[in-house]
């Protein structure tokens, strides 16, 4: 029972973390990473391999064309490790928060700045917006509208 523990509370760490997006599909995180500065980033649920991650990043585009790198995150015995690298972490919020300082084989540091849109302040009432007249938001309802839509 020991071992349960952790999990769950690494479990409610990564819903409440912004950079989390676990069902996210692909094709979403492209089009959302592709309008954002270098070095934003997300993680999300492994389409091709079940069981890992994907870490979505924003890198340069004299690194990767399209201006967007995937990296797998695997389970380890130990926790998780991005895929090619040495360096193992207890838990993903570990990893993220390691390769934010150092971006080890990464092209560019992971970025946790405000600049990343899932980062936004909850107190800052320039982050405010009017949800009836922010066309992002309506995409991301209507998203989520065809999502539900489709597990009924």
């Amino acid at each position: 029972h020991d071992s349960l523990l952790p999990k769950l509370c690494e479990e409610r760490e990564l819903r409440g973390a912004p950079w989390f997006q676990a069902g996210i599909p692909r094709e979403i995180a492209l089009e959302i990473l592709s309008q954002e500065p270098v070095g934003t980033f997300m993680v999300r649920e492994s389409t091709s391999k079940p069981g890992c991650y994907a870490l979505s990043l924003r890198v340069p585009r004299e690194f990767q064309l399209s201006g967007i790198a995937h990296y797998l995150i695997m389970r380890t015995h130990r926790g998780y490790k991005i895929k090619g690298f040495t360096k193992e972490f207890s838990t993903l919020t570990s990893l993220i928060t390691h390769h934010s300082v150092m971006p080890e084989l990464l092209p560019c540091p992971l970025s946790l700045s405000r600049y990343n849109p899932t980062f936004r302040k909850q107190d800052s009432s320039e982050d405010l917006v009017d949800v009836d007249e922010d066309p992002d938001y309506n995409l991301l309802s209507d998203f989520r509208k065809m999502m539900a839509d489709l597990n009924v």
